[in-house]
């Protein structure tokens, strides 16, 4: 008994699998854009400084505690 085979034409066994790598590094990329890259940025002040972003308006700056 023989085994059913899909035949696409003009595509290759090589075409199908580079095109599924290539979506996999995509989505691997996006998601370590979002997740990973968080940088801490001090908006200008020394490192005896912490701000943060509250999503609109200005950052907000607060001077660290001498000794923590």
């Amino acid at each position: 008994m023989r085994a059913a085979r899909w035949h696409i034409p003009f595509v290759s066994r090589e075409d199908i699998l580079g095109s599924a790598t290539a979506a996999a590094l995509l989505v691997i990329a996006a998601v370590a854009a979002i997740y990973g890259f968080k940088t801490y940025s001090n908006f200008g002040f020394d490192r005896n400084w912490d701000c943060m972003d509250p999503g609109h308006g200005e950052p907000v700056c607060v001077k660290k505690i001498p000794g923590s």
